[in-house]
This record gives C-alpha cells, structure tokens and sequence, in this order.
C-alpha cells in the first residue's frame, strides 16, 4: 500500500512547553526535538484503555503476540522508553491513539504507569489516525483492512471523502476497497480462513454474497482435513450449486462432492462407456471391436439379400 500522509492530524495536538523535567528520557526527546518537545507524563495504566469510538467501534488490529514479546525483552531492564500517545476521554480516564502494543507488554511486566503523550484529538481524528498510522507500520490481515475500510465507508460523508479518494489514500483500487469491505460481511471463522489465505480475496468477494446458512456449509467443507484452497474459480462452482437449490440452504457434503474425482472412463469409445453403464458387460475394447465388426458384418450381409 502507497503512504500515507497523517501530517494533517496535527491540528488537533496538545503542544505543550518545556518543563523542568531533567530525566535521561525528557532530555532525549529534547535533543531531538529542541525546546518545543511535547510534554511527556507518566500515566497510570489503570487509567488507560484501548481505542473506541464514539460509536462503540474497537481498535481494529489483532494485537501480535510477537510483538508484544519483542517489546517485553527490550524494556524489561528500562521499561518503556517510546511514549504511549493518548487522549483524554473523561476526567482521568485516557484512550490509546498509538502503542497498544507498547500498553500490553507494559500491563504483562506489571509495571504501574508508562510515559504517554496527551493530545487534544476528535473521535473522527482518533479513527484515522489509529487506522492510517497503524496501516504505514504494519502489514495487516484482509479482515482488519475490511474493517477499517467499513467503518470509513460510513463515516466517509462525516469526513468529506468519496470511496474513490479512500482507495486512493491507501494506494489500492476502488475494485479491491470494495473486496476487503466484502471481507467484513463472512462470517468470523470465514474471515480467518481469508486471513491465512485458504480463501482468496477475490473468491471472498464472491462468498461475501452467500447466505449465513451457505458460508456455515462452506465452513464445514473448509474444516475437513482433504478440504482445498478456495480460488474465485471454486467460489463460482460453489455458486452454481447455490443456484442450483434455487435459495435454500445448500448441505455441506454438496461442496465437498465438487472434488470427488469422476470414474476414469473404461473405454477410448465414448459409445462403448454409453453401452457399458446401460447394460453392465464387462468385455475388453478389443472384444467389443470384434463384436461391432461380426453384427456390423452381418447386418450388411443381410441387407444384400
């Protein structure tokens, strides 16, 4: 995905002006940023939670586990040394805009607060934010793009911005914007599966449309152990045999027979497999051939009567 530029979010920060706070990390940060480094606090984590909106939406990101232990081992000796940024949301109580990672390792070292910076920042702010900046950092699954991209369908009007300028600010097209959205309507367990891609972004795009009842069945097929990667191919397939049942939910095993594979035909002669499932003989192709070659004589000899 192309870059994204956040610089406009500015707006909205507290800056504050140089304390007297001699610490090794204050004088850090004005080393880097001179005199007018923003003021760094030390919050208690009982008084810090995860990022919501307003309208009860959550942070949209799996936390990594990974990275959660990369960041324990390097601050186990100096705890955390990069500041949590936070807003505050009613009297003491503080909400994480970046470092929910750095927020966890804190909360499993059991340390008592951690270095934050407090902004002045809305809740529609807060939202771009959280998404674009965790977007540049990180490389996210289908399901988190479809739910940062959902959630910016809706509130696009509330933000001043068109679908096209959405896909345009992540650097993907209108096309696929509309694929991860799609992702965001399967079920969660089909949202996994398109996480470690056993389903196709561009076969979810497709499943998106099934009812609840067919994406439970396709989930029974997925969950068998010889069940294969679902390509947009397949998802047509499976399609068809929705369509098949003209609406009604589709049994799971209709899925799974898709791969059965067909009997080998017996014979080269697509007459002689015909005559063989009719009549069930069991005779070689070269025995047929003799007997087609007798009747055939026959019939002749007796048309020159």
């Amino acid at each position: 995905m192309g870059k994204i530029n956040i610089s406009g979010f500015s707006e909205g920060r507290e800056t504050l002006p140089v304390t007297s706070d001699t610490s090794p990390l204050a004088q850090s940060y004005k080393d880097v940023w001179g005199s007018s480094y923003e003021k760094i606090e030390n919050i208690e984590l009982g008084a810090i939670q995860h990022y919501s909106g307003m309208d009860g939406s959550l942070q949209p990101f799996h936390m990594n586990e990974d990275k959660i232990g990369q960041i324990m081992a390097s601050a186990a000796d100096i705890g955390i040394v990069t500041p949590i940024i936070v807003r505050r949301v009613s009297g003491n109580k503080y909400q994480i805009i970046s470092g929910h990672h750095r927020y966890e390792a804190a909360k499993c070292l059991e340390l008592l607060s951690v270095p934050c910076v407090v902004r002045r920042i809305t809740d529609e702010q807060a939202f771009q934010i959280v998404s674009e900046s965790n977007i540049q950092r990180d490389k996210m699954l289908p399901s988190e793009y479809g739910r940062i991209f959902t959630v910016y369908m809706e509130k696009r009007e509330d933000i001043g911005v068109t679908y096209k300028e959405i896909a345009d600010k992540f650097g993907i097209s209108s096309k696929t914007l509309y694929r991860y959205v799609n992702v965001a309507k399967l079920i969660p367990e089909l949202q996994s599966y398109v996480d470690s891609e056993k389903i196709l972004l561009a076969a979810a795009d497709i499943i998106s449309g099934f009812s609840v009842g067919n994406q439970e069945a396709i989930l029974q097929y997925l969950e068998r152990p010889d069940s294969r990667k679902i390509t947009p191919v397949i998802a047509k397939q499976f399609a068809e045999i929705i369509k098949n049942y003209d609406g009604d939910d589709v049994p799971s095993h209709e899925f799974s027979n898709l791969f059965i594979p067909k009997p080998k035909p017996k014979y080269k002669s697509e007459i002689y497999n015909n005559l063989s499932s009719r009549f069930s003989f069991d005779k070689t192709e070269k025995e047929l051939d003799e007997l087609v070659e007798r009747l055939l004589a026959e019939y002749f000899e007796s048309r020159r009567v």
